[in-house]
């Protein structure tokens, strides 16, 4: 990955690759409940490799885009596992269906399930904070350093 990539093409690519890392975690979530929590480390970790795959520019804002767009795959995943529990239960995706759920007793799994995605996606974010950590030194740093 080189410096000076872009930041707007890596935030797509991380947005893309943390999308496409949700979708086993919400299937098998709807399916085995809370073990499916240790899958949403791929959700941190596919967004950091699609950033660097978009040529993601490394900078002090780098992992933090890459941890909001975790963030935004884990609801998005949560919400997709939502409609895959309905549709399991043959029930139709509408809002009277929804509100039923929301006050079943599924809904302790769902929180839990999302309170540990949120968690195991942030863990697997880790290696993008590691390989950024040097990139947030100023230019006066960067030029001493250099000298």
């Amino acid at each position: 990955m080189k410096k000076n990539g872009s930041y707007l093409l890596g935030a797509l690519g991380a947005l893309i690759g943390g999308l496409l890392c949700s979708i086993p975690w919400c299937i098998i979530q709807a399916y085995i409940d809370l073990v499916s929590s240790v899958l949403a480390c791929l959700i941190g970790f596919g967004a950091f490799k699609a950033y660097q795959m978009f040529n993601g520019k490394r900078g002090p804002a780098a992992k933090w885009i890459i941890i909001v767009i975790t963030l935004i795959a884990v609801v998005v995943g949560q919400i997709e596992a939502i409609g895959v529990i309905l549709l399991r239960n043959n029930a139709d995706v509408v809002s009277v269906n929804i509100k039923y759920l929301l006050t079943h007793s599924s809904m302790v799994t769902i929180i839990a399930n999302f309170i540990l995605g949120i968690i195991m996606a942030l863990l697997g974010t880790l290696p993008a904070s590691s390989y950024f950590k040097g990139d947030s030194k100023t230019p006066a740093q960067e030029q001493k350093a250099e000298g």
